[in-house]
């Protein structure tokens, strides 16, 4: 099972990659949802989003080559994410933490998220790790859709008992009528619309 638990971690900081890749690529990492929280990190967005995208690409290699210490790199990432995450109340676009595969448009499933992942890792310290298999490999994959699968309830049950605005349907956008001021203009600044 911790090899299953392996591979669905090793894919989801393989997307969180993906993510920060794709933003420093467009030029956008002050626009980010987790950086635009912050005034200071918008003046650093580009180091800042650089430096995670190497810290998931070392937590991946870590995962891959020595599991109880990737375990470890996971944890804390997760951890630090998570707390950087916590101004995050109203966000109609969600976190984008994991190129909207795994998207939290609101705090309570970004943690609730979080800290399954975060069991993951634990679950990998601390069971026995064996040899790679296909089968590890298809549970990891299964593991990794029954948590895209509980990601996507939570937040259907989280964002409207937060009171979170509905979003646009199948846009993560807030309706104008509807929406928060905060996550419309950063959409339209993002976009060159506002």
């Amino acid at each position: 099972m911790s090899e299953g638990l392996r591979w669905t971690l090793i894919l989801v900081f393989a997307l969180a990659l993906l993510e920060k890749i794709s933003v420093l690529g467009a030029g956008t990492a002050a626009w980010h949802p987790m950086i635009v929280l912050s005034e200071r990190r918008r003046r650093h967005a580009t180091s800042l989003m650089a430096a995670a995208s190497a810290s998931d690409a070392a937590t991946i290699m870590l995962l891959l080559i020595w599991a109880p210490v990737g375990a470890l790199a996971s944890a804390s990432l997760i951890a630090v994410y998570s707390t950087l995450a916590l101004g995050m109340r109203n966000r109609a676009e969600g976190c984008r933490c994991f190129w909207k595969v795994l998207d939290a448009t609101s705090l309570p499933t970004l943690l609730v998220r979080n800290l399954a992942l975060s069991a993951m890792s634990a679950a990998i310290l601390f069971t026995p790790t064996a040899l790679w298999t296909i089968g590890s490999i298809g549970a990891g994959l299964g593991m990794f859709g029954v948590l895209v699968a509980g990601t996507a309830l939570a937040d259907r049950i989280f964002r409207p008992l937060a009171g979170y605005p509905p979003t646009l349907r199948g846009t993560g956008r807030v309706s104008p009528e509807l929406g928060d001021e905060v996550s419309m203009q950063t959409a339209g600044k993002a976009s060159g619309t506002w």
